[in-house]
């Protein structure tokens, strides 16, 4: 979203009047409006469509709330209503009507957080994601813990829980098998203890599915080597017949 060197007039706009404001008050004068629409409609030009926003991934809102935060923070709310797409601002103002929740910039930004997906799959996903986090060899030190950050900033609050992180890396720790079962469960456990009570119950049936598909690779093979000992077995005898001269004898 190209719109660094619009939002910085917006903001110079806004200084040169809080600026003149105080000179004004100085001077025992009265102050006009923050910044009245004659000069406001100077800046405000019509949003190109490749730049409304729409819901996609984390790193794209994060990229949008760090843009509207560059600016005053009065102008927060008013410069996000301008670039939300209108699909998203619809569903914004019926969220809004819906929890009967007042019209600010916090409101607004949590609701956009709220619209990237299923919360719970997308914060296991995350966790995930960052306990496989490593430095890459291209990026530096401050790029590697940036990247780290951001991870954590996607978890939430359960990121500061020590044993939410406890039992993440717990988790991590299972065979493959365990955790896909784990994962299906309607409910992920809260602690260790509860996981382990789960794996335990989850445990004959990775074993049957382990026992059926050895089962089944040792019937295909019986049946292979069957197959070939009976071909063998089909197989005519030798006719070939090995005659042996005996030497004459002489007579007394």
């Amino acid at each position: 979203m190209n719109t660094q060197i619009q939002l910085a007039k917006i903001q110079l706009a806004s200084e040169k009047e809080r600026t003149k404001q105080a000179e004004l008050k100085a001077c025992g004068r009265s102050t006009p409006d923050p910044l009245p629409a004659s000069k406001r409609s100077r800046y405000e030009k019509q949003v190109k469509d490749e730049d409304l926003y729409r819901t996609k991934d984390y790193p794209y809102y994060r990229q949008y709330v760090h843009q509207i935060e560059q600016l005053p923070m009065e102008l927060h709310l008013e410069e996000s209503n301008r670039y939300l797409d209108y699909l998203v601002a619809e569903r914004w103002t019926a969220h809004r009507d819906e929890k009967s929740m007042e019209d600010t910039w916090d409101n607004q930004k949590a609701f956009l957080k709220s619209q990237l997906g299923d919360r719970d799959n997308r914060v296991y996903n995350t966790w995930m994601e960052w306990m496989n986090c490593h430095k890459l060899g291209s990026e530096s030190d401050d790029e590697y813990l940036r990247r780290s950050d951001e991870l954590l900033a996607q978890i939430g609050n359960e990121a500061k829980d020590y044993h939410q992180i406890q039992l993440m890396v717990f988790f991590k720790g299972l065979d493959q098998a365990m955790r896909q079962k784990i994962c299906g469960h309607p409910m992920f456990p809260n602690s260790r203890e509860d996981l382990v009570t789960l794996a335990k119950k989850l445990c004959p049936s990775i074993g049957s599915e382990s026992h059926s598909r050895a089962t089944t690779a040792n019937a295909g093979f019986n049946a292979s080597t069957s197959a070939k000992t009976t071909k063998q077995n089909d197989r005519k005898p030798s006719t070939t017949t090995v005659t042996t001269k005996l030497p004459e004898l002489e007579p007394p």
